[in-house]
């Protein structure tokens, strides 16, 4: 980008800058016209940092005014001045000049007077109003441009008859473009664009007679949403070098007369809607530098983010004519329909420096021939390229980035990329992901890409690595492969050990044994992945490690914690989980010390062998997320939370032996989401919280927990928070509160396993979102309200695509888990996503309910699993439970049914229906 724009002033030089020069003579007083002119303009800006304090009454506006030149006659030629003063500067603190009122046209109503003005330039000015009237009185102005002004509206008809122009830009406006521009005989430079980037209002077409502009140079049109095809007329601009129409909404197909615009040096058609191939004629354009194609992503101003725009529909092969191209230098074909081989001719462009070509449908290997050109970017992401890596591109000396992620190659990488130095310290990358790459890894391939990225996950890597290699890389991922060793040597002591390495991350490989030293001496790392491997020790950790993210689960670690880790500095995600670790959780963790020094965010120790009690404080830290500390062996009481931590989302005590009560503090924050206690010694009752206490997730199954199982008032009408309450295995006892209606985003109710008594209550049916109920193993009497309680379960009332099949003796809910970066470096955050096992569940088994079950039951066909056994259920089963379109699970056993099995519930097993003495009809063997 950065040399065709290079061009393109060069373009202009003799239009603005020569004649500033010419005009700058020792010029005569100004006339009285221009100088109360230019005073009347200035008096309608807004010109908060007074760049145009030499434009005064007093001033001599030939001479004094900043931006001003004149001819002899002291008649005003040249204004030039942008409206602001350092272009780097942040949007909040730019010194923009712009219209005191915006939407006049203040343009047209001052500088129209300056009959002599031959330049006009007022960039950045930000106008916020129409195209400026009037300019058809300036006979001899060349030279125009009112980029970056925020004008709008439509382009007037009289700009058109200024035939003097020859360079001519502006921002996008409205209406399009018409035959008018073909009048500009004398044009050389047109340019229109959208510096915000994003597809205008503009539209229109390119006018047919383009090609009358036969002095044309630069023809840019980005992001102009121009439609319809580039006009046949466009081959005779024999002139013509630039011809940018990026982002528009072009179709047909590229024309083949392009191919005869010999001067031709840029040609972007990127971001268009053409159809058919690209023409074999491109290879024909000599001077040609810089060729794109296809599809492409923007910058959008106002939102700070890159948006991919929709792919072409461009297909064919890449013409192998485009190896004529001796002076091009870059070469875009991206996100097109492109199939075939990526031609061996592109090796004779002997200046290609930048060839991307991802996500396409290129097949075949990669041309060793590439080798011959001077690449610093080689991209062929997203291909369905095979084959091996050529040896020859060792020979590539001035890489700075190669990529070809998402393709099918094969074999090792050549020991060749090791010869040198990939350029451009700080900015070089090799990524070889997702292939089907095997062998070891060169030695020496890190030591290729000082301060660079290195990315060969998801490829069948295998082997040991060269410890001394990696000190120096900028990224190392390396996850997903096969590799055996970290190596046992220590990186060079030089003084900057480790201090270049922000990602290191080897997981899911098959390294064993201890972990070695050298990983942690990445001492300023953000983020270590030595998870899901086979490691069985963590080496001792040096007091200088301030790294954000620490991941070494699913391994095989033994011993205690290291207390080396309370040391850590910076700390945001400690993950120790699935390992064998024995011990205490050391004291270290939420102590001051530790808080004043870290941030940490996300501490897992869950699925070790851990005993003794939890530390105080240690979900104290300011920004504390999660902690979890699932499946070990866990004594005493779970500690209360200070106010220091008001961020608190996900704490998991499950599976351990605690005991105690409930802290109501540690669910006092109002970011909690996920709160599990279940399957330990808990005592005392459920605790009453306000609705802002009451997390996503509360499970507290399988404790001691008595009393109630809502308090018996609560202060809120209604908290759509809570969306899964499981308190089964207690000893909870009374009956169904009608506080449960304050909760109508229940997904999830399980009260399983209790001692509540009394019937099953029609309000039930008020919790319309509820997918699982589970009532069973309780001491419940009477009949169900059906009618109620189905017509308000909606949620189950439609069918759903799930698969999933319901196993008894699975988990009705478990939760999945990922780590997400938040914003600043460094900071993650866990995200805890329930996930029904079986979708949907109705489960009021082993009670004494009693009645008949009504055939509107069949309207719930999102169940999958409806269990009503062991109960005191008669009359006959409802065949309209065939109408359940998603059940897979069934049990009416040991009730008291009676009469035929319908044929339509026969798919079901006789153990469904066992237990009912007058039941009879298969499956089971007593016949009608």
């Amino acid at each position: 980008m950065g040399s065709g724009r290079t061009r393109a002033l060069e373009l202009v030089s003799l239009l603005y800058i020569s004649a500033i020069l010419f005009y700058s003579v020792s010029a005569q007083t100004c006339i009285k016209r221009d100088r109360d002119a230019l005073l009347k303009f200035k008096a309608g800006l807004d010109d908060q940092r007074n760049q145009l304090q030499s434009w005064n009454s007093s001033g001599n506006c030939c001479k004094d005014f900043i931006g001003v030149n004149c001819n002899s006659k002291g008649e005003v030629t040249n204004l030039t001045f942008a409206g602001f003063v350092d272009e780097e500067c942040d949007d909040d603190d730019c010194p923009f000049i712009g219209y005191k009122k915006r939407g006049k046209d203040l343009i047209g109503t001052t500088l129209t007077k300056l009959l002599a003005l031959q330049t006009l330039d007022l960039q950045n000015v930000i106008v916020g109003g129409p195209f400026p009237l009037g300019l058809s009185a300036l006979k001899s102005l060349s030279y125009l441009s009112l980029l970056f002004m925020q004008i709008n509206g439509p382009l007037p008809a009289e700009v058109y008859s200024i035939i003097s122009l020859r360079y001519l830009a502006f921002e996008v406006v409205s209406g399009g473009l018409t035959d008018g521009l073909c009048n500009l005989k004398n044009l050389e430079v047109f340019d229109s664009v959208d510096r915000n980037n994003q597809i205008g209002d503009s539209g229109g077409v390119l006018p047919s007679c383009i090609g009358d502009l036969q002095q044309l140079r630069v023809l840019s049109a980005e992001w102009n949403s121009i439609s319809g095809p580039i006009p046949a007329s466009i081959s005779k601009l024999q002139k013509l070098q630039q011809l940018k129409l990026t982002g528009n909404s072009l179709t047909g197909q590229i024309p083949a007369g392009l191919g005869q615009l010999k001067a031709l040096e840029i040609l972007y058609l990127q971001g268009n809607k053409f159809t058919g191939s690209i023409p074999a004629s491109l290879g024909s354009l000599a001077k040609l530098t810089d060729l794109r194609i296809g599809g492409t992503s923007y910058f959008n101003v106002s939102s700070g983010v890159f948006i991919d725009l929709q792919f072409t529909d461009i297909g064919g092969s890449i013409p192998a004519t485009l190896g004529n191209l001796q002076n091009l230098q870059t070469l875009y074909i991206k996100g097109t329909k492109v199939t075939g081989p990526i031609p061996s001719s592109l090796g004779n462009a002997k200046m290609l420096m930048d060839l991307e070509l991802d996500f396409n449908r290129l097949t075949g290997p990669l041309p060793s021939s590439l080798s011959k050109a001077k690449l610093s970017v080689l991209k062929v992401n997203d291909n369905q390229l095979s084959g091996t890596i050529p040896v020859s591109y060792g020979n590539l000396r001035n890489l700075t980035s190669f990529q070809a992620q998402r393709n099918r190659l094969t074999g090792p990488i050549p020991r060749e990329l090791s010869n040198f130095r990939f350029s451009s310290e700080g900015l070089s990358s090799l990524d070889l992901s997702d292939n089907m790459i095997t062998g070891p890894i060169p030695e020496d391939l890190p030591l290729a890409l000082p301060l660079g990225d290195v990315n060969l996950s998801y490829n069948k890597l295998s082997g040991s690595l060269k410890p001394s290699s990696w000190y120096s890389v900028r990224v190392a991922f390396l996850n997903n492969n096969q590799l055996t060793s970290l190596g046992s040597a220590d990186i060079p002591d030089d003084g900057q050990t480790g201090q270049n390495v922000q990602y290191f991350d080897v997981h899911s490989n098959l390294i064993s044994g201890p972990v070695p030293n050298w990983p942690f001496q990445f001492y300023q790392a953000l983020a270590l992945d030595l998870s899901d491997n086979k490691f069985i020790s963590l080496p001792t950790i040096s007091s200088r490690l301030q790294i954000s993210y620490i991941n070494v689960s699913n391994n095989q670690i033994s011993g205690s914690i290291p207390k080396g880790l309370t040391t850590v500095r910076s700390l945001n995600v400690l993950d120790l989980s699935r390992n064998r670790f024995s011990g205490s959780i050391p004291r270290g963790f939420g102590s001051p010390e530790f808080n004043s020094q870290n941030n940490l965010n996300i501490l897992d120790l869950s699925y070790n062998a851990l005993t003794g009690t939890i530390p105080d404080g240690i979900y104290d830290g300011t920004f504390f997320n999660v902690l979890n500390v699932r499946n070990n062996r866990l004594t005493g009481r779970i500690p209360e939370r200070s106010d220091n931590n008001s961020f608190l989302n996900e704490v998991d005590f499950s599976n351990n032996m605690l005991t105690g009560s409930i802290p109501v503090s540690v669910l006092s924050s109002s970011f909690i989401v996920t709160f599990k206690a279940g399957n330990n010694r808990l005592t005392g009752s459920i605790p009453k919280l306000e609705c802002i206490q009451f997390p996503t997730t509360l499970v507290l199954e399988n404790n001691q927990l008595t009393g109630p199982v809502l308090p018996a008032s609560l202060n809120f009408e209604t908290c759509e928070r809570l969306e899964v309450l499981d308190v089964s295995g207690n000893k909870l006892t009374g009956e169904l509160p009608q506080a449960l209606t304050k909760f109508p985003g229940l997904k999830v109710l399980d009260l399983s396993f209790n001692l509540l008594t009394g019937p099953v209550k029609d309000f039930l049916g008020k919790l319309s979102k509820l997918l699982i109920l589970d009532l069973s193993s309780n001491k419940f009497t009477g009949a169900v309200p059906w009618k109620k309680l189905i017509s308000g379960f909606t949620a189950l009332q439609t069918a759903g695509a799930s698969a999933i099949k319901f196993s008894p003796g699975l988990p009705l809910y478990t939760a999945t888990f990922f780590y997400a970066e938040l914003g600043s470096p460094g900071s993650f955050i866990r995200t805890d996503v329930p996930f029904f096992s079986s979708t949907t569940a109705l489960n009021v088994s082993h009670n004494s309910i009693s009645g008949p079950v009504d055939p509107s039951i069949g309207q719930l066909k999102g169940l999958h699993a409806l269990d009503l056994s062991s109960n005191k259920f008669s009359g006959a089963i409802p065949d309209t439970i065939a109408d359940i379109t998603d059940l897979d699970f069934l049990d009416v056993s040991n009730n008291a049914f009676s009469g035929p099995i319908a044929p339509k519930l026969r798919k079901f097993p006789a153990s469904s229906f066992q237990g009912n003495p007058n039941l009879c009809g298969a499956p089971l063997s007593k016949s009608c």
